[in-house]
């Protein structure tokens, strides 16, 4: 687990902020950083279930907690996301191909809440 201090004085009037770095999950077992990983998932289409190989990123992001209670900003965290493109699988005597998402480039980056949940997990729960 790396650390990182930085201590603030001013003279005028002593503000004192501390930042500490931390690889998220490095306490849980090893260094699990953002990678894409490959997964099966079930998709059932015209009534039939088949297993089907994707990829998906996940990891671990450097993320900066501050010990203030009340910060002046908000601390901007980073998690694992990538760039996702839809593939079409066929599956035997159905009309439509399902679309299956992949994931590519996987990288630390910031949250869109706008797509995605971006609450935080316990790290050492999966």
């Amino acid at each position: 687990m790396q650390l990182v201090f930085t201590v603030t004085v001013a003279l005028v009037a002593v503000v004192t902020t501390v930042t500490m770095m931390t690889m998220v999950g490095a306490e849980c077992g090893g260094n699990r950083h953002c990678h894409k990983v490959t997964r099966n998932i079930t998709v059932t289409a015209c009534g039939v279930s088949q297993n089907v190989e994707t990829t998906v990123c996940e990891g671990n992001c450097y993320n900066q907690d501050t010990v203030q209670p009340k910060p002046v900003k908000p601390m901007k965290q980073k998690v694992c996301v990538g760039h996702w493109e839809v593939e079409k699988k066929e599956f035997k005597n159905c009309f439509e191909a399902v679309p299956i998402w992949r994931a590519h480039n996987c990288s630390c980056g910031s949250c869109l809440t706008q797509k995605w949940i971006c609450e935080g997990h316990d790290p050492c729960s999966f």
